[in-house]
């Protein structure tokens, strides 16, 4: 008798609902996981041209369908500066080059303090929390470490943090409820604007470009 496996939803949509499943069992590594590689698989049928540039597509699209939308009322305590001292306004208190710094040591290296001398966000740390009601925590501190680091000349940059300061550094934390419905909102509105990138188009035409086939028996 023939047996056709199931295939395991790998679409865009799939994979949030996994977050989502993940997130509602207590699984928050998981889900946390999950969440952080959304804009990557967005950022890479949004720009195409792009390819080598993953960073940069990552953090274009979670600007474009996240951040702008979810992050930008900075809180009370938020107030960044240059290496002057002069205070330096952001469009959003965590944007796109903040989440991708965060998604590569945090899947790479399994930490949460983005490596700062790269120049690419302000915050030593960013920390997801969790209450048991609506927390809504999102908060900006700055350090008192009196750590300096200094942008590398390969990135074009002349900049340093901490200069005229005892620490321009920041920590940030996050509501991680929060975090999970701002991405399944920021999927919506992109899939809504593009709904042929649910999925690439080898895993519409080929059974074997599915990550995850399901050869167990249905009772």
């Amino acid at each position: 008798m023939m047996f056709f496996p199931r295939e395991i939803d790998s679409s865009i949509m799939g994979r949030m609902a996994d977050m989502n499943r993940a997130a509602e069992a207590g699984a928050y590594i998981s889900a946390l996981s999950l969440a952080l590689t959304i804009p990557d698989a967005c950022g890479l049928r949004l720009y195409p041209d792009l390819d080598k540039k993953s960073g940069e597509r990552y953090a274009k699209w979670f600007d474009e369908y996240v951040a702008r939308w979810d992050y930008v009322e900075s809180p009370e305590e938020a107030a960044f500066w240059d290496a002057a001292g002069e205070p330096k306004p952001r469009a959003a208190y965590f944007n796109g080059s903040d989440c991708y710094q965060l998604r590569c040591v945090y899947l790479h290296e399994a930490v949460n303090a983005p490596h700062m001398e790269r120049g690419k966000t302000p915050f030593a740390t960013i920390q997801f929390r969790l209450f048991d009601g609506p927390g809504r925590c999102d908060h900006v501190e700055q350090t008192t470490s009196g750590a300096m680091f200094t942008v590398p000349p390969e990135s074009g940059e002349n900049v340093t943090f901490g200069e005229g300061r005892q620490s321009s550094t920041y920590r940030l934390d996050l509501d991680i409820r929060k975090f999970f419905e701002s991405m399944t909102r920021g999927v919506t509105r992109f899939l809504e604007d593009h709904p042929d990138m649910n999925e690439v188009e080898c895993l519409r035409k080929n059974i074997f470009y599915r990550p995850i086939l399901d050869f167990r028996k249905v009772e």
